[in-house]
């Protein structure tokens, strides 16, 4: 990442957190974050947890089906050194994953990537498929909902037919086509109906630990709304943040949370104590893991390559000197 681009993400991290401040009173939503309780934060960090469990195994199944042969210990260690590109836009960095595969375990990139690009259209269909319930709040939603899964279906359907081509189309993956002619059977692979309903299912049952979280924290700032609802507007906000690229989806996945838990009643303050907690809960603490995730990886290569140059600099060593005289 350039300086300007890290410019950019301090500037885009400042203003969100400043405006959900002055947005929601800075001294009742510092009143509010302050007397939150330390069990509900362990809480919500706990089912952030769980999403990143439910993702990992969906990782390790697609490591699977595609061959790729690498340590247990590289394959979990590279998924969640990912997290550490949760910022970059549309997580497009995510395909370090790649990246770090070849130089951990000599997997050729057009290999990996299928996996990761599959990551991303997944959650995305998991977060849209959660999020229909939040158009209720909107003119004519229940017509948009029947029109939305119409159009899914026909996406899974024209997927199982042909992914490459259909994935060629979609702007959001249009960075990544370079991999889709050297990846085609690793594709059609994982769009088939096995494949696919697995990584619907993890995909969902992630969404619905964060979402779940996100009720807790809701309730936790005194707020008595639905679990259903409160699912449905944090998939609708995750996904308007994900299809907006910007970096973690800031200011677009905010200003959709408030916007959606304002319309069912909810106060400024708490609204924005409640975006505020989850968004430390959830995005922050997926940074915290990737780059504790990284740093681990660099220092695993750190020790092996001191450890390489121990052995080198004792065969170096002439035999004699090992030999001790004797008759001394």
């Amino acid at each position: 990442m350039n300086k300007r681009n890290i410019l950019v993400l301090l500037l885009l991290t400042v203003g969100v957190f400043t405006g959900l401040m002055i947005y929601g009173d800075v001294p009742k939503l510092a009143q509010s974050v302050s007397s939150f309780p330390a069990e509900l934060w362990l809480a919500a960090l706990g089912l952030a947890l769980a999403n990143y469990v439910a993702r990992l195994i969906r990782w390790l199944v697609y490591m699977k089906v595609l061959g790729i042969e690498a340590p247990n210990k590289v394959k979990v260690l590279v998924f969640f050194a990912g997290f550490s590109m949760t910022l970059s836009p549309g997580r497009v960095g995510e395909l370090a994953k790649s990246y770090l595969l070849y130089k951990k375990a000599d997997i050729p990139v057009a290999v990996s990537a299928p996996a990761v690009i599959m990551e991303r259209l997944v959650d995305l269909m998991s977060l849209l498929l959660l999020g229909l319930w939040g158009l209720i709040f909107i003119p004519y939603g229940w017509a948009v909902i029947g029109l939305v899964l119409l159009a899914l279906a026909i996406f899974i359907f024209l997927l199982s037919l042909d992914g490459t081509a259909v994935l060629e189309r979609l702007p959001l993956l249009k960075k990544w086509s370079p991999y889709y002619a050297t990846s085609r059977d690793a594709f059609r692979t994982l769009f088939s109906l096995k494949i696919m309903t697995l990584s619907l299912a993890l995909g969902a049952l992630a969404w619905v630990a964060e979402g779940y979280a996100f009720w807790i924290v809701l309730k936790g700032l005194g707020s008595e709304m639905p679990i259903f609802v409160a699912v449905s507007i944090y998939a609708a906000s995750s996904l308007l943040g994900a299809v907006t690229m910007l970096p973690g989806g800031l200011v677009s996945t905010e200003g959709a949370m408030l916007a959606l838990l304002q319309r069912t009643g909810i106060g400024t303050t708490v609204a924005s104590a409640a975006t505020l907690i989850i968004r430390v809960s959830t995005l922050w603490f997926a940074l915290l893991i990737g780059a504790l995730s990284l740093l681990l990886i660099k220092f695993i290569d750190t020790k092996k390559e001191a450890e390489a140059s121990t052995r080198v600099s004792a065969s170096d060593v002439p035999a004699a000197d090992y030999v001790t005289g004797s008759g001394d």
